[in-house]
């Protein structure tokens, strides 16, 4: 894709975003919970269509993560969390470490993970399952918290991967402890999510065409026309 053509950034926000208020989101819900913070700001609103995604604990070498720090540190503060985001991506496509959700055995655990609430606790709109990583949008359904969600995630499938494959953890942790989301703006902006997922595995060298990875997937007909009304 041309620079003009990919995705806005799928991270979070940048700190003067949360300061001013975050614009109308794409089926912004009648209750707005807004932002809250951990390691990194998020976007907590039920009914707003989210882009997720987390990674292994072992696909960040620290050596690597320092250096993408000391490579920022002269980034102005209202673009830091956005260019960080961008490198640890990129390096997450690189494949480092163990890969081990390439294994038919793990990336099915996730998939099924996601699939087992949807239509419950949230309209699962696309997916993609990366050796290292894993990028999933959902609509929360009203008065669910995106947070206990993906905790809920990481929570299952962590317990059940890191029994199965050991060698992918680090102290014990198989997946990294935060996560980064970005809530969806618009129609233009859930379009170029969509193709973002789709073709991650091209991007990343693993495949030549997205129907090739057999880790992706999506439920996006008539989606837009839905939040949209």
């Amino acid at each position: 894709m041309k620079p003009s053509d990919q995705p806005p950034p799928l991270g979070p926000p940048s700190a003067s975003s949360v300061e001013q208020g975050p614009e109308p989101a794409l089926g912004a819900p009648r209750k707005n919970k807004g932002w809250y913070r951990r390691y990194l700001p998020h976007r907590d609103d039920s009914g707003v269509v989210q882009f997720i995604t987390y990674r292994l604990a072992d696909s960040t070498p620290s050596e690597l993560l320092e250096r993408i720090e000391i490579d920022i540190r002269n980034v102005p503060p209202q673009r830091m969390n956005s260019l960080r985001r961008q490198k640890i991506e990129a390096l997450l496509d690189k494949g480092h470490g163990s890969g081990i959700l390439r294994e038919p055995r793990a990336a099915r655990c996730i998939i099924e993970n996601w699939q087992h609430f949807a239509g419950q606790r949230y309209e699962l709109i696309a997916w993609a399952v990366m050796p290292t990583h894993v990028h999933v949008m959902i609509r929360p359904m009203e008065m669910e918290s995106l947070p206990r969600i993906v905790q809920s995630w990481k929570s299952y499938t962590g317990r059940y991967l890191k029994a199965l494959f050991p060698q992918a953890c680090v102290d014990g942790k198989f997946w990294a402890r935060e996560y980064w989301d970005r809530y969806i703006r618009d129609e233009t902006h859930f379009c170029n999510a969509i193709e973002y997922i789709r073709m991650n595995p091209v991007k990343a060298g693993l495949v030549t065409t997205p129907a090739d990875w057999p880790y992706c997937g999506d439920n996006t007909s008539g989606t837009t026309e839905r939040q949209l009304g």
